[in-house]
C-alpha cells in the first residue's frame, strides 16, 4: 500500500509488488486518503493477512516498510534504485511470462547475509565472547544481530517451503534476495521458472518434436510436412532449425536439476531456465522497530 502521496512511479511499483506476492496479496486494493496504518490492522486478523509492504515518497526518495501484523517487528528500507516490471519485459527481445506463474506463490532464496565486514564481524564477535563466554575463532562467520533479524523477517513473508510436499511444477517463479556486505545493500531480482523435459536433446530435435509449446510448434509441423513428402531429409530440417538465433536455455551441467526427489515427479533429468520479469530494487536497510511501525529501536544506520 502507499503511505502519503507518491508520484506515477511509486504508485506502478505498488502494483509490481502486489503481483510479487501473488497469489496471497490484495490484487484490487485500492488506498483511500483516510485509510491509515490502524484500519489494516484491525482486518488483518480476520483476512489471514501477515505482512503490511508500505511505499512512501520522501524528498531524499522513496521508501517501503515491512510491517508484521499485529505486533511488528517492522524494517524500513530506503529505495536506491528501482526498474518497473514493464521496463524489465521491454528491454528483453522476447519476454516470456507463464500465463500460470501467479498462481502459486514465489519461491525466495536468500544470498549472502552471514557475510558480515570485519569491522563489524569483530564488534559481533566480542559481543558474543561476552555473552557466552566463548571466543569464537576469527574463521568462523559471525552473523550480525540485525542481518540475522532482517532476513529472517524478508523470509517470513513468504510461504513456509515443505520440500517433502513441493511438486517441481509448482516452483514458478523465484525471488532472488542478495546482501552486499561491502555497500550494506541489498539487490532485489524477481525471475519466471520455466522447466524442460529434454535434457541432453539438441535444440533442432526440440524444435521438431515441439516440446517447447506455443504458436510455432503448428509452423514447424507444416515445415516438416513440407520436407518430407518431397523426399527430402529430415536431418536438412534439424540443422537448419538448429541454426537459429533463438535465445533459449543451455542444458550443460549447471542448468539440470534432478526431479526424482521432489514429491509428485518421476525419476529424471529437467532443464531449468529462469527469466526475469522484475521488478528490480536496490534497498538499503535504515531502520527496525520492534513493534509495528513504533516501540523501540533495534537498529539505526
Amino acid at each position: 500500500v502507499r503511505s502519503g502521496e507518491v508520484g506515477p512511479s511509486v504508485q506502478g511499483l505498488i502494483g509490481d509488488l502486489r503481483k510479487v506476492m501473488a497469489p496471497n496479496s490484495s490484487q484490487r486494493l485500492k488506498e483511500r486518503k483516510y485509510n491509515a496504518l490502524p484500519d489494516y490492522g484491525a482486518v488483518a486478523s480476520q483476512l489471514m493477512v501477515s505482512h503490511c509492504l508500505m511505499l512512501r515518497q520522501t524528498q531524499a526518495g522513496p521508501t517501503l516498510r515491512i510491517g508484521r501484523f499485529p505486533h511488528g517487528p517492522t524494517c524500513t528500507f530506503s529505495i536506491l534504485e528501482y526498474t518497473l516490471m514493464k521496463e524489465v519485459l521491454a528491454s528483453q527481445a522476447r519476454p516470456n511470462v507463464p500465463i500460470h506463474a501467479y498462481e502459486v506463490a514465489p519461491l525466495v532464496v536468500l544470498n549472502g547475509f552471514s557475510k558480515a565486514d570485519p569491522e563489524a564481524a569483530a564488534l559481533a564477535r566480542a559481543a558474543r565472547a561476552e555473552e557466552t563466554g566463548i571466543d569464537l575463532p576469527e574463521t568462523q562467520p559471525v552473523e550480525q544481530d540485525h542481518l540475522r533479524l532482517m532476513a529472517t523477517h524478508l523470509q517470513n513473508m513468504f510461504p513456509a517451503l515443505h520440500i517433502q510436499k513441493l511438486k517441481i511444477t509448482d516452483a514458478r517463479r523465484v525471488v532472488l534476495i542478495t546482501y552486499n556486505p561491502d555497500q550494506e545493500t541489498l539487490s532485489f531480482r524477481h525471475y519466471a521458472i520455466t522447466l524442460k523435459d529434454t535434457v541432453g536433446v539438441s535444440k533442432g530435435v526440440r524444435q521438431l518434436l515441439g516440446t517447447g509449446g506455443g504458436v510455432g510448434s503448428a509452423r514447424r509441423g507444416r515445415a516438416v510436412e513440407a520436407v518430407v513428402p518431397t523426399g527430402g531429409d529430415v536431418t536438412d530440417f534439424i540443422l537448419q532449425r538448429a541454426g537459429g538465433t533463438e535465445s533459449d536455455v543451455e542444458e550443460g551441467p549447471d542448468g539440470n536439476a534432478t526431479a526424482a526427489s521432489l514429491a509428485g515427479t518421476a525419476c529424471g533429468r529437467r532443464a531449468i531456465r529462469l527469466s526475469e520479469i522484475g521488478p528490480r530494487m536496490t534497498l538499503q536497510l535504515h531502520k527496525i522497530e520492534d513493534e509495528l511501525c513504533a516501540g523501540e529501536v533495534l537498529y539505526h544506520r
